[in-house]
C-alpha cells in the first residue's frame, strides 16, 4: 500500500519475515521466502513527482469523517427537539 500511496518502489526488509521489492504499482517484483536468510538483488526505478496522497495525506479522509460526525450530531439534535 505504501508503494501505491507514494508512487515509488518500496523495499520491505525483515530479519524475521518477508524481504521483498515492490514496484510503484504495488506489484511484488522479487522476494525471498519467509524466514530465509539470503540476499535479494533487483533493480528498482527511481521516480519523481508527487501523488495526490503525498500532497494531501490523510486530510481529505479526516475532513470527511469530521463532516459526517457533525451531520450525525446535528441530525440527532434535530430529532430530539422535534419528537
Amino acid at each position: 500500500m505504501r508503494a501505491l500511496e507514494n508512487g515509488r518502489w518500496f523495499a520491505q526488509v525483515g530479519n524475521t519475515g518477508i524481504t521483498a521489492l515492490i514496484d510503484h504499482k504495488g506489484v511484488i517484483r522479487n522476494q525471498l521466502a519467509p524466514d530465509q536468510a539470503g540476499v535479494l538483488e533487483e533493480q528498482a526505478q527511481l521516480r519523481t513527482g508527487r501523488t495526490p496522497f503525498m500532497v494531501a495525506g490523510n486530510a481529505p479522509l479526516l475532513v470527511a469523517a469530521a463532516l459526517t460526525m457533525l451531520f450525525l450530531v446535528q441530525r440527532r439534535h434535530r430529532h430530539r427537539n422535534t419528537g
